[in-house]
């Protein structure tokens, strides 16, 4: 029986099957943004295809099928969601255009940042129209302050109704402390108007934070009709096709939840394609004795970074999407507009060499696909500087047009800036390659970690490709390449072995001394849910798995630090002395204050569901490769297109050992071993690349 777990990104779909003995393939196809469902069947033919010549044998065979999707996220981007209304306290409509003063810069580049005359808040969701107020209040303790009475709530639901909205989020002051109102205006609109998508912020969120819980409740609705039709209809094809185990759904925080779940909580999935690659890179790296790593993703239309600290994915309680700030937990992954279909263009004021963040997509897509894309992308660099072979890519089915991509280039680049072919693809490699290396800076030393101590998992259909040249920039200990061709799907290897979570969040503060029994409180209510919810999505009790966490702060501090409690047995004593030395990792020593009173902010349960646990395991050792082919590549390192050395990548088992230069092809990816480089097979069957000369 077979393992499916399917990523859907911007450019291409890609599908990984894990069968029984753990033997993996990768397969992919073209995205379908017209149609997203479409795509997801399209990839299922493909592998269908490859794996069994009967529909019905690959179909039935399927004993787990888990979906990354980024439905969420496009229809937030592109503005494309329901027609939402808002149910709110007296004296607090204004609360989701205020955005905390934030909203012109939310989740924006430093270089808009630092132009403020050039930023702007996002067109609203909900027009103030369609905010409605209710005279209620509950206290700050729970204690019903205004009581909600019926007709109010009634008449401010049918106003609603008579704008034609489709979702309703209703999100009261205080509500994280006591929902009944929130819940009895809900129980008023079902009664009444079920076909309307009800949205409450004490349901997704249990947070201080008025805004953050208010935008999650909005996004929450907007997103929710078109999410639920996606999923009803790549679940309805999968069971007219003869799969019949449930579809799963990855979600933003790094596990799979059942599609009725993120039906209903939607905003769960919106970051689920990079999450899949975090959740693949710390299995994989565990199993090479790596605890802390870079998590390196290029697709065709962002580079997105993670980080592994001690073998755990760092995780947050907030997302930005749109400039909108929302409370929704999330593996903390860092994205630019910088991948494969990004757009190369000359400023015409500045007569500057850009890259990006436009991205030309799967349709037209870079100008080698030969769809009618006109602009040059990183990927037409690419084949211009000889790193990818127009003939084998994608296996031979997609084969590339290196004329169209001289001609883009020539037209665009070239031509306005007075330079060859060959230099504007230079220009465009080598820009692509510093905000690369710049945006893993930023995730590593602003937050206290040193690259140097980290070992940099390169994914995503160019990530083995690129992955060298800007590491060279930040000295990381090494490149790692997952399990050779998996690492051009590995989100959607992630996605396939991901285990069930749910993520329960509380904002409560206690002040040291801390009494273990309080701690303990709080921990069991959320453990008790916790339980209810994996029990309706039908793990069982053997299967359960808690961690425990809390938000510690010096007392008069704004920001917290996470710190895991291993055992609520533990003292305040230890839980100080766990916070000081994280402080002290993030900001260096002498940074922790000896006699400054702490507080715990907010409690964290991760309630994990285990799946499938397939073993990285050993691998045997390979043949020494040898060379197909040799072809003319360009090199930085020795400034000049030197003849190198092409592998079928296949071929490079574990134990095999190559210098640079070299190119290694896989039909889905590329690794590039630079000149005064090497690259050796690990026993699992990892790529570690090493400058020449560095410790194995």
């Amino acid at each position: 029986m077979d393992t499916v777990g399917v990523d859907t990104g911007g450019t291409f779909c890609d599908l990984v099957v894990i069968d029984a003995q753990g033997q993996t393939s990768v397969h992919k196809s073209p995205s379908t943004p017209h149609d997203n469902a479409q795509g997801v069947f399209d990839v299922l033919r493909v592998a269908e295809g490859v794996r069994s010549g009967s529909a019905g044998t690959f179909y039935s065979n399927i004993e787990s099928f888990s979906l990354g999707t980024t439905i969420a996220t496009n229809t937030v981007v592109t503005h494309t969601g329901a027609k939402v209304g808002l149910i709110t306290t007296m004296g607090h409509a204004d609360m989701i255009s205020i955005m905390r003063v934030n909203g012109r810069v939310a989740g924006r580049p430093l270089s808009e940042i630092q132009n403020y005359s050039i930023t702007s808040k996002p067109a609203p969701i909900i027009p103030k129209t369609r905010i409605v107020e209710l005279n209620e209040r509950i206290d700050y303790a729970g204690d019903v302050v205004i009581p909600l009475k019926d007709d109010e709530a009634l008449a401010a639901i049918a106003r609603l109704v008579a704008a034609g909205v489709e979702s309703i989020a209703v999100s009261l002051l205080w509500s994280f402390v006591n929902p009944a109102h929130e819940q009895r205006i809900e129980a008023l609109i079902k009664e009444r108007h079920p076909e309307i998508f009800v949205s409450l912020g004490s349901s997704l969120s249990r947070r201080l934070g008025e805004y953050e819980r208010t935008e999650a409740a909005v996004i929450n609705g907007y997103v929710a009709i078109e999410v639920k039709k996606y999923l009803q209809k790549v679940s309805g094809g999968l069971a007219s096709s003869g799969v019949t185990t449930p579809m799963l759904v990855m979600h933003s925080a790094g596990g799979v939840g059942t599609e009725a779940n993120s039906s209903q909580r939607p905003i769960t999935t919106l970051f689920s394609g990079p999450a899949g690659g975090v959740v693949a890179s710390r299995r994989v790296c565990e199993a090479a004795g790596y605890r802390n790593v870079v998590c390196a993703d290029v697709g065709g239309t962002t580079f997105d970074v993670g980080l592994i600290v001690d073998g755990r994915p760092l995780i947050r309680s907030t997302s930005i999407i749109d400039q909108r700030v929302l409370y929704c937990p999330t593996i903390d992954i860092v994205s630019i507009g910088a991948g494969g279909g990004s757009i190369a263009f000359v400023d015409p004021v500045t007569r500057r060499l850009s890259v990006g963040p436009q991205s030309a997509g799967a349709f037209p897509g870079p100008a080698c696909y030969g769809r009618g894309g006109a602009y040059p992308t990183v990927t037409d660099a690419n084949l211009v500087l000889g790193y990818m072979d127009p003939v084998s890519f994608l296996g031979g089915r997609f084969p590339l047009d290196r004329a169209a991509a001289e001609a883009a280039l020539e037209t665009h680049v070239a031509g306005p800036l007075g330079i060859s072919v060959e230099e504007a693809a230079i220009g465009i490699f080598s820009i692509v390659n510093a905000k690369m290396a710049d945006l893993v800076r930023k995730v590593t030393v602003e937050r206290g970690h040193d690259p140097r101590d980290f070992v940099l998992c390169a994914y995503g259909g160019l990530g083995p490709l690129h992955a060298p040249f800007y590491a060279s920039d930040l000295d990381a200990m090494a490149v790692l390449i997952p399990l050779g061709e998996i690492s051009s799907a590995f989100s959607a290897y992630g996605v396939a072995m991901a285990d069930v979570l749910h993520v329960h969040e509380r904002s409560i503060t206690l002040r040291e001394p801390f009494v273990q029994a309080d701690i303990r409180a709080v921990f069991d209510e959320l453990v008790d849910e916790a339980h209810a919810q994996l029990q309706s999505d039908g793990i069982a009790a053997r299967d359960r798995q808690m961690r425990h966490f809390v938000e510690v702060r010096y007392v008069g501090q704004l920001n917290d630090l996470v710190v895991e409690i291993p055992d609520l047995a533990i003292g305040g004593g230890e839980i100080r002395a766990m916070f000081e030395q994280l402080y002290v990792e993030a900001f260096g020593p002498g940074a922790a204050w000896d006699n400054a009173p702490i507080e715990i902010v907010g409690f964290r349960l991760e309630a994990i569901g285990l799946r499938n646990k397939y073993a990285v395991g050993d691998q045997p050792v390979g043949p020494a490769p040898v060379p197909i082919a040799s072809r003319e590549v360009y090199w930085p390192q020795s400034g000049a297109y030197v003849a190198t050395a092409i592998y079928r990548g296949g071929e490079v088992l574990t134990g095999a050992r190559i210098e640079g230069p070299a190119i290694l092809e896989y039909s889905t990816t590329t690794i590039t071993v630079p000149p005064k480089w090497n690259c050796g097979v690990d026993r699992v069957g990892n790529l570690i690349l090493k400058k020449s000369g560095s410790a194995s």
